[in-house]
């Protein structure tokens, strides 16, 4: 007779709350069962009307945090401005 196991679908971002976000699944009583492969549901998203075919351009994009940027003059760290 085997063991009778309940399953839920949890949804929770990958983000600096997933460790929390774990630790509260398992003080509710949920785990990783030995003989029972774990699964993952993954989000994407594609540009509207990109083709399978061609595939989508991925679109990046760069910022700088001016409060974390430190300049060095004639040898003396200036805060920048």
């Amino acid at each position: 007779m085997g063991v009778e196991i309940e399953h839920t679908v949890k949804m929770f971002p990958l983000d600096a709350s997933l460790e929390q976000n774990v630790k509260a699944m398992s003080e509710e009583g949920w785990m990783l069962v030995p003989g029972i492969m774990p699964i993952g549901i993954y989000h994407v998203v594609r540009m509207k009307g990109a083709q399978p075919d061609t595939g989508h351009k991925p679109i990046a994009k760069l910022a700088i945090d001016e409060t974390k940027v430190k300049i060095l003059r004639n040898g003396q760290l200036i805060e920048g401005t």
